[in-house]
């Protein structure tokens, strides 16, 4: 409510899934140029209903902190990924269910907590006015090398969501390494 516009609970534009709560991913889901930008909601005062070009992804928390995820969306791996699920000319868009099917890099909470915190450190210094994009930029590359030198669990987006929690953990996943071109390498 920052800038004084709302949705008041009860109105047609109140609706349930389309709230955001703290620990969401937003991805913008359609615009070329915007289409796979992608931000962790941090705090009460970022949440509020999602407009219709928006995904909200919740992960789960035993597998990927958002923050992270956030992160990946902005990896090479993920873009070239995501480049061959978009469907359209003049507005582009990319369809729930191949989002659903990109591989995503998990790597272990120990590589991702370094990484949460170091997002959520810029993410506050841009609220304050104090951070600039090339920190955010700087911080990916350093995610795609160390992703490079690691082992990773390599599941489709889907596995990592909270919506598919009745599937067992071992389910479409690989331990592999990740290239730089995309691909996928056992």
């Amino acid at each position: 409510m920052r800038d004084g516009r709302f949705v008041a609970k009860g109105s047609p534009m109140d609706k349930p899934q389309a709230r955001t709560k703290v620990g969401d991913v937003l991805f913008v889901r359609v615009g070329v140029g915007c289409i796979g930008r992608a931000a962790a909601v941090l705090h009460d005062d970022e949440t509020g209903i999602a407009d219709d070009y928006l995904y909200i992804l919740r992960f789960r928390s035993d597998q990927m902190l958002p923050e992270v995820s956030a992160l990946l969306t902005q990896t090479q791996f993920f873009k070239q990924q995501l480049e061959r699920c978009k469907r359209g000319t003049g507005t582009v868009t990319v369809p729930q269910r191949l989002l659903r099917e990109i591989l995503v890099p998990v790597p272990p909470m120990s590589v991702q907590h370094p990484f949460a915190e170091a997002y959520r450190k810029i993410h506050y210094q841009y609220r304050s006015g104090l951070s600039e994009a090339s920190e955010l930029a700087s911080l990916v590359s350093k995610l795609e090398r160390v992703l490079m030198g690691c082992r990773v669990v390599v599941h489709c987006l889907q596995i990592a969501l909270n919506a598919t929690d009745r599937q067992s953990p071992g389910e479409a996943q690989k331990t592999t390494h990740c290239s730089p071109s995309g691909t996928i390498r056992a």
